[in-house]
């Protein structure tokens, strides 16, 4: 993920197409360190396990972020915003 160009994290994910979910394995900030810093925004409950449409709300160069992951007619498709200074 990048903002005005420059790398501030990244996610890696699993999904599993039965279930429509996606599974976090790992948020890590630009120098690649692990984030623990992440919740599920939308449902709460288990921060690595994602819904379709769910957004992962994460702290990021001393931002805070959302990721929406949806899946749909054989795409996935990501979203990310900036949702505070």
């Amino acid at each position: 993920m990048q903002e005005n160009g420059r790398p501030i994290g990244a996610v890696k994910f699993w999904f599993y197409l039965q279930n429509t979910i996606f599974k976090i394995e790992s948020v890590v900030d630009s120098r690649c360190q692990p984030v623990e810093d992440y919740v599920n925004k939308t449902r709460g409950g288990d921060k690595h396990v994602l819904q379709n449409w769910d957004a992962l709300q994460m702290r990021l160069s001393n931002a805070d972020y959302a990721l929406a992951l949806e899946y749909g007619g054989g795409t996935i498709d990501a979203g990310f915003v900036r949702i505070s200074p």
